[in-house]
């Protein structure tokens, strides 16, 4: 049940796009096509970091089944380590040229520190959006403890996290963060998807439904608010994703190639926006609603070539990697809740 969240994935970051290029939209001007639209949606588009959140913790628990102890919990770390920085170090790099080449940036306001190594946070990051990849490898580090644990233990470890980050209120340290309850849903879905089966559409539907309404409206102003508010969400919006593709209700392999991409959409949005605003001429420039198609055309393109020609083949190349640094043991047969 893997095609529909890769497609639900390509959503989410296309959602945070929007969300930029909308705010770059009416940085040019009011527009006159797309204005009232934008007006409307984009600020909802930052909900779909959420549902990454939720997403990861799905994939993660889904990719794990089977695998348990030290061995497994660091080839499990080390791959999606790999995957994090080696998928957003070029990024980063290109990022920096841009805003040196093109914007005459001055790098001396940059946590250059924390920007190539996403610790410690703090500052302005030369890529913004990279405080969650922070939070990414912050999962990834207490799931790969937890795997020394049973299998069914990891979830309670997950729930222990997730009540500490609710006992602070938000307030506490940065590994205490809200967003671990988004995490530990998403893990918790994939649990019950595979003790249970799959929701049925009708409900998840429904569910998303509802905690759409919820959300509707939402001006959160917590971070903890906005868990508990777009959270939701975003555990509906993987429920639907996972139930109809139980059903045979699949994505077509346009929208997977999309999600496959969507890690790359995501780093490399912002330094094409700049690059494109930047190096359009004036008239196009000048026109949001002309200057916004293009933002958003030019991103999932680069995006969509940087994949196929060189994020698919670093990918495979470390797995391939790993297991023969790290080999693990044949999978063993999923446990209670696994």
């Amino acid at each position: 049940m893997i095609r529909n969240i890769q497609a639900l994935r390509f959503l989410a970051a296309f959602a945070v796009l929007a969300y930029h290029a909308g705010t770059q939209y009416f940085a040019i001007g009011t527009g006159t096509w797309l204005g009232p639209f934008l007006a409307a949606f984009t600020p909802y588009g930052m909900a779909g970091v959420d549902v990454f959140f939720v997403i990861s913790g799905y994939i993660i628990w889904h990719a794990t089944r089977g695998r348990q102890g030290p061995a497994d919990a660091a080839a499990f770390l080390v791959t999606r380590l790999a995957r994090v920085y080696l998928g957003y170090w070029p990024w980063l790099v290109i990022a920096v040229l841009l805003a040196h080449l093109v914007d005459g940036a001055d790098f001396a306001r940059f946590n250059l520190q924390g920007s190539l190594f996403l610790f410690p946070l703090g500052g302005t990051l030369v890529i913004i959006v990279a405080w969650t990849l922070t939070l990414e490898v912050m999962f990834y580090l207490v799931f790969a403890a937890s795997m020394l644990l049973p299998r069914p233990a990891i979830l309670a470890v997950l729930a222990l996290w997730s009540a500490c980050a609710l006992a602070v209120m938000g307030k506490g340290s940065l590994w205490l963060t809200p967003y671990a309850l988004e995490f530990a849903a998403g893990a918790l879905l994939a649990a019950a998807v595979a003790r249970f089966g799959a929701p049925r559409p009708s409900w998840s539907l429904a569910a998303l439904a509802a905690t759409l309404v919820m959300a509707v409206g939402w001006h959160s102003e917590t971070i903890l608010e906005r868990v508990l508010v777009v959270g939701p969400f975003g555990v509906a919006a993987v429920a639907l994703a996972v139930a109809l593709e139980a059903r045979g209700w699949t994505a077509g392999r346009a929208l997977v190639v999309l999600g496959d991409a969507s890690y790359a959409l995501y780093l490399c949005h912002l330094p094409i926006m700049l690059a494109v605003i930047r190096l359009l001429s004036r008239p196009v420039a000048e026109n949001p609603d002309l200057a916004f198609a293009a933002m958003m055309l030019a991103t999932v393109l680069v995006s969509v070539g940087w994949y196929l020609a060189v994020e698919r083949h670093v990918t495979a190349a470390t797995r391939a990697a790993v297991r023969q640094l790290l080999p693990v043991r044949p999978r063993r047969l999923a446990t209670l809740g696994a």
